[in-house]
C-alpha cells in the first residue's frame, strides 16, 4: 500500500507541474493589490499548514499584493487529501474572488472539494460532484484534456479510499457512481479503478465486486490487459501469492492468455522462496 501511495504522489508531481506551465502562460494578473479579499486570504491562512507556500501567502498579505493561482491550486491540492473541506472551499472561495478565469477554466477546483469530501466520510456528496465533473468534462464538451485527465485521476484516488475503508454501503455507493457513468457517458474507465480497488483488497467481499463489474459491464475485459500487467509486478514484488493466484483464475476465466505466463513464474518463483519475484521476466524468449 506505501508503494501506492508513493506512485500517486509522483504521479500528483507530474501533474502539478503540467498545469503549472500552464498557469505561467495564461496568469497575466500582475502585481494587483488586494481589497475585501485580504479577510479570505487570512482565513486561508488558518487552516493551512507551515510550509513555503504559507510564508508566500503571508507575505503577499504582508505586502497586499495577490497570490498566484498556482499557490492556491497547489494549497487546495494538498488540503484535498485530508479532512480539511473547510481549509479547501477558503481556497476556492479566495481563488474564485482573485483569478475568476483561471477559477472556472480549472472546474471551480469541485475535484479537489470532492476529494475532501471523501477523506471527511461525506462519500455521497464527493461521488455527487464527481459525477457532475464527468458529466462536464465528457468529449461533446469539448473540456481540456488536462482538466478530464484530473477528473479521471481524483475519482480514481476517491474510489481507492472508499475500498480502503471497507464500508460495504459506502462500496455500493461507488458501484452506482461507475454504473451512471457507463449507463450516462458510457465512459468504463471510473469502473476500471473500481474494479482494481476492489479486486485488490484483502477481504472476499470486496473481491466479489469487481466479479460483479465485469457481469455488469462486459467491456471491461477488453480494458483488463495493461491492469493486469500491473498488478502481477505488484503481487511479485509484494510477495502476494493471492493476488496471483486470484490473476490467474481471471485470466483463464476471461482468455487473458498473454498475462498467464508471467503470472504463473511469479506464483511458482514465491511458492519456491526463490529470489527476484518481482522480475516478471524470464521465459526465454526472443
Amino acid at each position: 500500500m506505501n508503494k501506492n501511495k508513493k506512485l500517486n504522489q509522483e504521479k500528483h508531481s507530474e501533474e502539478e507541474e503540467e498545469e503549472e506551465e500552464e498557469e505561467e502562460a495564461v496568469e497575466g494578473r500582475g502585481m494587483k493589490a488586494l481589497g475585501e479579499e485580504r479577510a479570505l486570504l487570512c482565513r486561508v491562512l488558518e487552516g493551512v499548514p507551515e510550509c513555503q507556500d504559507r510564508e508566500y501567502l503571508q507575505q503577499c498579505l504582508r505586502q497586499n499584493v495577490v497570490p498566484e493561482f498556482g499557490v492556491l491550486r497547489r494549497l487546495c491540492a494538498g488540503a484535498s487529501r485530508t479532512p480539511a473541506v473547510g481549509t479547501v472551499l477558503a481556497i476556492r472561495g479566495l481563488a474564485h474572488h482573485l483569478h475568476p478565469h483561471l477559477y472556472l477554466s480549472y472546474l471551480s477546483l469541485d475535484y479537489y472539494w470532492a476529494s475532501a469530501l471523501c477523506h471527511a466520510g461525506d462519500v455521497e456528496q464527493s461521488l455527487a460532484i464527481l459525477l457532475h465533473l464527468h458529466r462536464h468534462t465528457h468529449p461533446h464538451r469539448h473540456a481540456h484534456p488536462l482538466r478530464s485527465k484530473k477528473v479521471c485521476d481524483i475519482t480514481q484516488l476517491v474510489l481507492y479510499r472508499i475500498v480502503e475503508e471497507e464500508e460495504e454501503e459506502q462500496v455500493a455507493k461507488a458501484v452506482d457512481f461507475v454504473d451512471s457513468i457507463v449507463t450516462e457517458l458510457g465512459s468504463l474507465v471510473p469502473a476500471l479503478s473500481l474494479w482494481s480497488a476492489t479486486f485488490t483488497s484483502p477481504l472476499f467481499r470486496v473481491q466479489q465486486v469487481s466479479e460483479w463489474l465485469v457481469e455488469r459491464h462486459p467491456g471491461l475485459v477488453k480494458l483488463l490487459g495493461r491492469r493486469v500487467e500491473g498488478l502481477v509486478e505488484r503481487a511479485a514484488w509484494g510477495g502476494d501469492q493471492s493476488l496471483l493466484q486470484r490473476i490467474l483464475h481471471l485470466a483463464l476465466l476471461h482468455n487473458l492468455s498473454l498475462h498467464y505466463p508471467s503470472a504463473t513464474s511469479a506464483l511458482l518463483q514465491l511458492q519456491c522462496g526463490c529470489p527476484g519475484g518481482g522480475g516478471g521476466g524470464g521465459g526465454g524468449g526472443v
